[in-house]
Formats: structure tokens, C-alpha cells, sequence
């Protein structure tokens, strides 16, 4: 049986977080560091006995999804600590301030696993009310404005961004109250990218559920696509898989049934 404990910032005392713990099989009290909104930092969270009356943060990262646009991109809001990120706004997320409401979340930043106009055509409409950086692949930053390289002019439509970006490297960063790991995965575009939060993976349109992206769009390479097809399944864990269209999946899922994943 697991019992419901609560987590208490060692800095200044505010009791943020609950979690659950087993304790006949781990009886010993836990730490954590997790972001504390008092002191507006990561700090050490300690367990305590919970109260009835207390309020918190739910410990665990929620995730909403939006199919969006003519295509049905995937959009994913991210809450965690009171925080939240966007990942891949294809078109207008017209229910984003009525859910950032409703969970007490501030919006911290705009993350694109790549620059294709199915994903980036709703950025401007949230910057209009959030003033928050956008983060794209550095190969990228010119689809922002660029309707050929986005793949716009190829549907027969318009598709450009105004937002000044910010580019990421490969590795660990910190955004807001979100440690987010960025990996590299060229293939259907030159800057196609996975973020891995929470133990989760949010792979764009570099893999789907038993397929992967397509490589015929500009910048595209089927070279490219299979080394990182090589360099993907070589993760160690059964990650989450949050593609950018589609239904959600799962690493070990994917090893078993997708066919490009087969050796």
C-alpha cells in the first residue's frame, strides 16, 4: 500500500508538493529538489506528515493535448510546479489561457521539436498575450520566415512567424521550472529535435506510432533519418513517446512493432 506524503522546501518552509511513497519497502524519508514558487528556485524538499487542510502542487507533470490546424498537429501543454510549456502550436490554441487558468499555471516558453508550418503556426497568436521565448534548432531559425524551407508554399498556403527564437544545444537545460534534455534527430528536417522531460519523449514528426516522418520536404534526408533511427533506439529506458501527430506510444512499443526500428 502506498500512503500519500508531502514535500516541504527546506528554504523557506512552504509545503508545495505530494507525492506517494511505499512505506514498509522504503520506510526511510525522501528528498527532492523541485522548484519552489516562494523562493522562486530549485531547492531541497523534504517529506513530512501531510495535513488535511494544506494546499500543493501536484508532483507529477501534466500533459494536454491539442490536434491542431488543417493537418491535426499534436500541441502539447506541459504543467508542472505551477509552470507550463508549449510544444509545437501549429495553429490558434484558442483554450490556452482558459486551462493556464484553470491550473494556476504562468506559461514560461515556446519549445518547437521543429520549424514545419503545421507547428509553428500558432505562435504569434499566443506571444500577443504571453511574453515568453520561443526555442527552435539553430539549423531552423530561418523557416520561422521562410514559407519554402516550413513547407508552406509546398500546400499552397502562408505560413510565417514574427517571433525573434532562441536556439538550444544538445543537452541538458533548464527552462523555467522545467529540466529539459535535447536531443538532435535529423531526418525529416535538418533540425528535427527530441525533448525528453519527465522521462518523457516528445519526438515531433521524427517517429510516429509505427512509422516515421516523411523526408521529402526540404532539407529532408533519408540518410540522415536512418542514423538517427540507429542513435534513437540505443535510449535504455520504455520511454513515453509523444509524437507530432497521432496517437501517443511507447519506446518498447515501437521496438516491437515499428518496422523501421527493426535491425
Amino acid at each position: 500500500m502506498r500512503d500519500r506524503i508531502t514535500f516541504k522546501c527546506s528554504v523557506c518552509g512552504e509545503e508545495n508538493y505530494i507525492g506517494t511513497r511505499n512505506k514498509k519497502k522504503h520506510p526511510e524519508r525522501m528528498t527532492i529538489k523541485k522548484y519552489c514558487p516562494k523562493c522562486n528556485q530549485k531547492t531541497d524538499h523534504k517529506e513530512i506528515k501531510i495535513k488535511d487542510d494544506m494546499s500543493f502542487y501536484v508532483l507529477f507533470m501534466k500533459i494536454i493535448t491539442r490536434a491542431l490546424g488543417p493537418v491535426q498537429a499534436n500541441c502539447y501543454l506541459l504543467i508542472q510546479d505551477g509552470h507550463a510549456l508549449v510544444i509545437d502550436p501549429g495553429a490558434e490554441f484558442k483554450d490556452l489561457d482558459r486551462l493556464l487558468e484553470v491550473e494556476h499555471a504562468n506559461l514560461d516558453a515556446i519549445l518547437l521539436t521543429h520549424a514545419h508550418f503545421d507547428h509553428i503556426g500558432g505562435i504569434d497568436s499566443i506571444l500577443k498575450n504571453h511574453d515568453v521565448d520561443v526555442y527552435v534548432n539553430p539549423h531552423e531559425v530561418q523557416f520561422l520566415i521562410n514559407p519554402d524551407l516550413n513547407g508552406s508554399n509546398t500546400f499552397f498556403t502562408h505560413v510565417v512567424s514574427h517571433a525573434k527564437p532562441r536556439t538550444f544545444k544538445e543537452g541538458l537545460m533548464t527552462i523555467g521550472a522545467f529540466d529539459v534534455e535535447v536531443f538532435f534527430f535529423p531526418g525529416h528536417s535538418i533540425g528535427s529535435t527530441v525533448f525528453k522531460i519527465d522521462d518523457k519523449l516528445f519526438t515531433g514528426d521524427f517517429i510516429f506510432q509505427g512509422s516515421i516522418g516523411r523526408m521529402d520536404l526540404e532539407t529532408g534526408s533519408e540518410y540522415a533519418m536512418f542514423q538517427s533511427l540507429k542513435k534513437f533506439i540505443q535510449f535504455d529506458q520504455n520511454y513515453p513517446i509523444y509524437p507530432g501527430h497521432g496517437p501517443s506510444t511507447t519506446l518498447d512499443l515501437e521496438r516491437r512493432w515499428n518496422p523501421y526500428l527493426q535491425n
